[in-house]
């Protein structure tokens, strides 16, 4: 039933349609629901009669929650048509009207669907897919992309370089994101003639131009936008920007952005706009940062130095940002936190790339460093480092790979046996096995800052997990409402593991691992120092032991955990749901 579900954990919650709604979700019930998930920032979908969800839903302030809004539902010219205007309890469309939603009504039977927000809403069931997939849009990742309007610099024409806007455009676009375009001024972006000359032209301005360069005509004003609502803001180089970047203004909306934890990434010349932007304390924001930008040297050779304002890579210094200058023309880009930048024109694909990277979900998975336990030669179980790496990778998360002592991760040579060799350990082995090769130390890692940490199993753990330290990380990270998970005998980082109150972390929670069956068939049981299932019940745990072999995971808040190497790939989804 609807009201055992929690809508704030969904990223979409949409109300479908048929006559049946007309009984059940104009109530105080479904409109709470509809105001709850709305109020938490996910998306709220409605199609046809669907929309009768919105009738009893309130904004904060106590009125109607339409009224203002956007909104597609069945018209009431459709409900003469199907002739049940009779039996429904009241016309949709005229109700809807008179909570004072807009209305978007189109053709009877069209594929009307329309978004506000996060409200979406469809007219009919012809609009379902549509209405689904205007769902999803409002999901993604939203871009701003910020072009100068400046045509000419002290004399000499100019404008913005073409591909440090469409470059970055379809990284965006191809990535799935909504992407839009702005300018200082607005209106038709000037682009700088040299950059679509033969010698310049790359496949993404042909691309450009080949779509007739809509997104770069009659763009809108940055003023105009609230850079507060874009996980990404990315401010296109090209000498114009010398001219209308470095302004209060403009370094206003920089700041802005970062404050609220949003990415912000500049190209060559886009790195302007960090000029006049401020930290909290009203210092320089790009102190202490970090920067690529245009060099002195690439300036000098494009015979430009008399005709900028100033050399901006000897400005930044000057403000104290950490200049990163790569070779002349080299694609050179560089992350500091949520600040993205990229050196020249040549880095604007890469450039892209990291800010993208920004925005993704990080994850930390932590291996054991020891080689033995009690005379047994062990290490880390490969499966359950690879399997979940390429879980993570292949979902676009930022995957680092730590373990206890750092260096090489010994890998359990079981593991990677005939018999035990899997898909993901192939993949990695193919791979070169290079994120298993010096690794760093996990005390050097501040886990709060990962959506993610993982901690893989194998015997190894059994040395180097149950530890005050390892503990102490699980206690950190969970306290900062990250997801903790942990496969196998990885579940050793939990024993050491306390709750605010100091207890232990475990009790009450349902926990999976290695059960003292599953270690007695591998004939450890007197190797290990302790069974870890019969330990983790001892604190209080609830064990989830499913069958030997089995792939069993569970989740409990932010806590995850499987129960042995099979359990691996069923564990690191869990905990990539656990993050929604």
């Amino acid at each position: 039933m609807l009201k055992d579900f929690d809508v704030t954990t969904y990223d979409i919650v949409f109300f479908a349609g048929g006559h049946g709604t007309c009984v059940d979700f104009p109530t105080d019930a479904v409109g709470a629901a509809v105001s709850k998930a709305l109020a938490a920032d996910k998306v709220v979908a409605t199609v046809c009669h669907g929309s009768m969800a919105l009738v009893h839903a309130k904004a904060a302030d106590g009125t109607p929650l339409v009224k203002g809004k956007k909104i597609a539902c069945f018209t009431d010219a459709e409900e003469a048509q199907v002739q049940l205007t009779e039996k429904v309890p009241f016309l949709l469309a005229t109700k809807l009207k008179s909570l004072g939603a807009i209305l978007e009504e189109g053709e009877p039977w069209s594929d009307t669907a329309v978004i506000d927000g996060k409200l979406v809403s469809g007219q009919n069931p012809q609009s379902s897919v549509k209405c689904a997939k205007l769902a999803l849009a409002a999901t993604s990742k939203k871009v701003l992309i910020v072009s100068t309007s400046a045509k000419s610099m002290n004399g000499h024409e100019t404008g913005a370089w073409s591909e440090e806007i469409c470059g970055p455009y379809y990284v965006f676009k191809d990535a799935g994101c909504s992407v839009e375009v702005c300018s200082i001024a607005g209106g038709d972006i000037p682009i700088d003639k040299g950059s679509v000359t033969d010698q310049f032209k790359t496949e993404n301005d042909k691309r450009m131009e080949s779509e007739g360069n809509f997104v770069l005509k009659g763009t809108p004003m940055l003023k105009d936008f609230d850079v507060t609502t874009y996980d990404i803001v990315f401010f296109a180089g090209g000498h114009g920007t010398c001219v209308d970047f470095p302004t209060d203004a403009v370094g206003a909306a920089v700041s802005k952005a970062l404050a609220a934890d949003k990415v912000v990434a500049t190209v060559c010349h886009g790195s302007m706009a960090l000029v006049h932007a401020k930290a909290a304390d009203g210092t320089p924001l790009v102190k202490g940062k970090k920067i690529a930008c245009f060099t002195d040297a690439e300036e000098a050779q494009v015979q430009l130095t008399e005709k900028v304002p100033f050399l901006l890579a000897t400005k930044l210094k000057s403000l104290g940002a950490i200049l990163e200058e790569g070779e002349h023309w080299s694609d050179t880009a560089v992350i500091d936190g949520k600040l993205v930048s990229g050196q020249n024109p040549q880095s604007s694909v890469k450039c892209a790339r990291l800010a993208l990277a920004a925005t993704s979900k990080k994850v930390l998975i932590v291996s054991t460093s020891a080689k033995s336990m009690n005379g047994h030669e062990t290490g880390a179980w490969s499966e359950e480092i690879c399997g979940p790496y390429y879980v993570f990778k292949d979902a676009g998360c930022s995957v680092e790979v730590c373990s206890i002592a750092g260096g090489d991760i010994p890998i359990d040579k079981g593991s990677v046996t005939d018999q035990f060799k899997t898909e993901n350990d192939k993949r990695m082995e193919s791979e070169g096995n290079f994120v298993l090769k010096g690794t760093p130390m996990l005390k050097d890692f501040d886990v709060t800052t990962y959506d993610i940490v993982f901690f893989a199993g194998g015997h190894g753990t059994c040395v180097d997990f149950p530890t005050d330290a390892v503990g102490a990380a699980v206690s950190k990270a969970l306290a900062a409402d990250k997801v903790v998970a942990t496969v196998c005998h990885g579940s050793m980082a939990l024993v050491h593991a306390k709750a605010a109150d100091g207890t232990p972390l475990v009790k009450g929670k349902k926990i999976a691992c290695f059960t003292d069956a599953e270690e007695a068939q591998v004939q450890l049981t007197e190797k290990v120092p302790f069974l870890l299932a019969t330990k983790l019940k001892s604190l209080g745990a609830i064990l989830e032991e499913g069958e030997p072999w089995s792939d069993t995971a569970v989740i409990d808040g932010k806590l995850v955990s499987g129960q042995n190497p099979q359990s691996s790939v069923k564990c690191a989804r869990l905990a990539l749901a656990a993050t929604a």
